[in-house]
């Protein structure tokens, strides 16, 4: 069973219909489809050996449910519908199948056989089915070519080093931070101070002018007679 190997990804693509295995998107049924760039056709192979028989178990890639054979009849003769199934049982039989080569010299072209002894096998007239079906009742629908997915993983560029700086750089490049940080705290601390002492003066000129201009108001109510010697000054504020 190379064609199937352990951990490996495969399609399945039915020799007749040429169509791909396919889980369903409602996460229970199987069919087939011509698309195949899709996780839908993907299953991921579990070898196991029962009583020293090697089995193949196929997990889709879409929904994480494993390739099973049901109980229920999928119309005509005695087929059986294949659904996706859940392995949570070690002596589960629905999700169990053994490869065997289809014999036509193409080793790549197998027959999947269940453990009931039953076929996977393309269906003729609904021509997106997939069951199960007798020995007894053979077909080349009962053939599949097996395509191994191979993963592409590209490595990403790799950016060359950065380089190292010395340090005696690094030493002259610190004493300049603290030089330039003191001078700049200086040049801040004028800043402040001037624009203080302009508010100050501002402030302090207007309140004078302010204490003149009533005072002289005052004294002009007091003696009307009297002319003021100084005439009006209004205040900026």
């Amino acid at each position: 069973m190379e064609q199937f190997p352990d951990g490996g990804h495969v399609r399945l693509r039915s020799r007749v219909r040429r169509k791909y295995l396919h889980a369903a998107t409602d996460g229970i049924g199987v069919f087939l489809s011509p698309e195949r760039a899709s996780f839908n056709a993907a299953w991921r192979v579990h070898r196991v050996v029962r009583n020293g028989v090697p089995l193949v178990l196929l997990h889709g890639a879409a929904y994480g449910r494993y390739l099973a054979a049901s109980e229920d009849p999928a119309p005509p003769d005695d087929r059986r519908r294949v659904v996706q199934g859940v392995y949570d049982d070690l002596e589960a039989n629905d999700v169990m199948w053994t490869a065997v080569e289809a014999g036509d010299g193409d080793h790549h072209v197998v027959l999947l056989r269940h453990v009931s002894g039953r076929f996977l096998r393309a269906n003729g007239r609904r021509k997106t089915c997939v069951t199960i079906d007798h020995r007894d009742n053979p077909s080349t629908m009962m053939h599949w070519e097996v395509e191994t997915l191979k993963l592409r993983l590209e490595k990403p560029d790799i950016l060359p080093p950065v380089p190292r700086v010395s340090s005696h750089f690094a030493s002259v490049t610190d004493a300049d931070h603290h030089l330039y940080s003191s001078i700049g705290i200086v040049f801040t601390a004028m800043r402040f101070y001037s624009w203080f002492d302009a508010f100050l003066a501002v402030s302090i000129g207007g309140a004078l002018l302010r204490f003149r201009n009533g005072l002289f108001a005052y004294l002009e109510l007091q003696y009307p007679d009297v002319d003021a010697p100084y005439p009006d000054v209004d205040a900026p504020f």
